[in-house]
This record gives structure tokens, C-alpha cells and sequence, in this order.
């Protein structure tokens, strides 16, 4: 079974693991040729962190047979993880009805990969922390009892708004 490991930085040890159908198992680290029985492997690549960038397998996970007499290969290729898209897990236009309310905004970092980024360092902020303050985890809340602020959540460049209306509702109002 030959396994082809590319993408990361030259000399740098990869992360991958060939289980057999019995439940053996060989790390790879390097690209290379294992001497292995005819059979079904399943061949997985984890993730790697070179001087703090992170490189994702893709396929993270494959199977590969080994027919008799014959040489299967599997290539794990790695790919430096980047930040693709924002995307908010709550509301992103929230009314807020008076000085003093909260919100909780969430939002998930999607890679270029299309894997859902953990544990992202999120920065949020708010275009008038006199109207609308917003914590590290994003809470946010009003401070006046009208106006409005938008909330910027970033990472690595990529950025995604809430907008953030506060505003007293009567009987006969209808938001639309």
C-alpha cells in the first residue's frame, strides 16, 4: 500500500494512521510504501500545526483495498487551514426593546476546506459602544433606550455583522 503524503511544509512529519480490517495499525509520517496483506485499510489523516498554522487532511478519511499482487495507492494531501466565511449561529438582526437588554450572539469559522473551525479566537466589536456594547463572548447589550450598532465578529480577516436595533414596540407595530 503506498501512501502519498502532500502539502505541508518540506520536512515536516505528517500525521496519518493505516488501520487494517483486524484493527492493526501504522502511523505515516512521511510518504511511503507499506509492506501489508491483501484486504481493506482505512487510511486517516489528522490534523497537523506547523509554527501555528494548522494543516487539515483532505479526505480526512478514506478506504483504500489492497488486492493481491497488485500496489494500491492512498494520498492524503494537507491543506494549510484558512478562513473561508463567517457564519452566525443566532439571529444577525435582533430588536432590542429598551436600555439594559442583552443578547447573546454565536457564530461559527468555516475553512476553506468547509470544515467548521473550533476554539477560533473571536474578536467582536460594535460601531457605536455608546449605544451597543458587546463583550469577548458576544454578548451583547444595550445602553440606550433607541438607536442601533452593528456588531462585527473577525477572524483572520473575514468578517460577518449583526445589526443591532433597539427601540421601544407599541400594540400596533408589525416588524416585517
Amino acid at each position: 500500500l503506498s501512501v502519498t503524503i502532500t502539502g505541508l511544509p518540506s520536512r515536516q512529519a505528517a500525521n496519518v494512521t493505516v488501520t487494517s480490517a483486524t484493527g492493526s495499525t501504522q502511523t505515516v509520517t512521511a510518504s511511503t510504501t507499506l509492506s501489508v496483506a491483501s484486504g481493506v485499510y482505512t487510511i486517516a489523516g489528522q490534523t497537523v500545526t506547523v509554527a501555528g498554522e494548522i494543516y487539515t487532511p483532505v479526505p480526512n478519511e478514506q478506504l483504500e483495498q489492497v488486492l493481491p499482487e497488485s500496489l494500491s495507492t492512498a494520498v492524503v494531501e494537507y491543506k494549510k487551514q484558512t478562513i473561508a466565511r463567517i457564519e452566525f449561529l443566532s439571529d444577525s438582526s435582533v430588536v432590542l426593546t429598551g436600555a439594559n437588554k442583552t443578547y447573546q450572539l454565536s457564530a461559527r469559522y468555516i475553512d476553506n476546506t468547509g470544515a467548521i473551525i473550533p476554539n477560533a479566537l473571536i474578536q467582536w466589536s460594535s460601531s457605536d459602544m455608546t449605544t451597543v456594547s458587546v463583550d469577548s463572548t458576544g454578548k451583547v447589550t444595550s445602553l440606550k433606550t433607541l438607536g442601533s450598532a452593528d456588531i462585527t465578529a473577525s477572524y483572520q480577516g473575514v468578517e460577518a455583522v449583526a445589526n443591532i436595533i433597539i427601540g421601544q414596540l407599541d400594540t400596533n407595530t408589525r416588524l416585517i
